[in-house]
């Protein structure tokens, strides 16, 4: 009997505590993105280092806001893409980046990402992965990359094949069997690679 309730609470410790730290999102901005990990967060700042920018706990949690800090900041991370990311300067709040994209669930450990409105891709070396927002908290698909020329990266699963730009300012394609042909189906809002 007491092994059964010792299991029971260590069940119910584990649980909670993979709860609290499967609590993710990707917030992204121009030029950069947060990831939370339960109440830790990470800032990526790209073009100015490779890998992370700075490291944060988060204090407290409003209904639009998370607040983080370090030894060097505040922050204010909003919860939905309509707000602006503020940052506490002599006890006022003020506007440090304008929101970009917002993704309610990140769970993959790589951050090379290629952003569109309604999900990303994940680069891993050659392994990709796709997220939709509506299929929260799971892979929607997998890739394998197997070619890339300047514009573009070539990725093929057993079903599909897609090509995702290596630029913002061009669109993914997805092929098509019955037409022979790529077709335009997301366009990419941020690029986080080569870091």
């Amino acid at each position: 009997m007491l092994l059964k309730k010792l299991v029971l609470v260590i069940a119910l410790v584990v649980s909670s505590l993979s709860l609290w730290g499967g609590e993710t999102g990707l917030f992204t901005y121009e030029g950069g993105f947060f990831v939370k990990a339960g109440t830790t967060w990470k800032e990526y700042r790209p073009k100015d280092k490779p890998g992370v920018w700075a490291t944060y706990s988060q204090y407290t949690e409003e209904e639009n806001y998370y607040k983080i800090s370090n030894n060097n900041i505040s922050l204010a991370i909003p919860k939905k893409s309509n707000n602006d990311f503020y940052k506490r300067v002599n006890g006022n709040w003020e506007v440090v980046y304008k929101t970009r994209i917002i993704y309610p669930s990140f769970f993959d450990s790589s951050v090379g990402l290629f952003c569109f409105s309604t999900g990303y891709y994940v680069r891993d070396g050659k392994k990709w992965r796709l997220y939709l927002s509506e299929k929260p908290n799971a892979i929607w698909a997998s890739f394998d990359q197997y070619k890339e020329d300047d514009k573009f990266f070539y990725l093929k699963n057993d079903k599909d094949k897609v090509c995702v730009p290596k630029r913002a300012d061009l669109n993914c394609f997805l092929w098509d069997k019955d037409k022979d042909e790529w077709l335009s189906n997301w366009s990419i809002t941020e690029i986080y690679d080569h870091f």
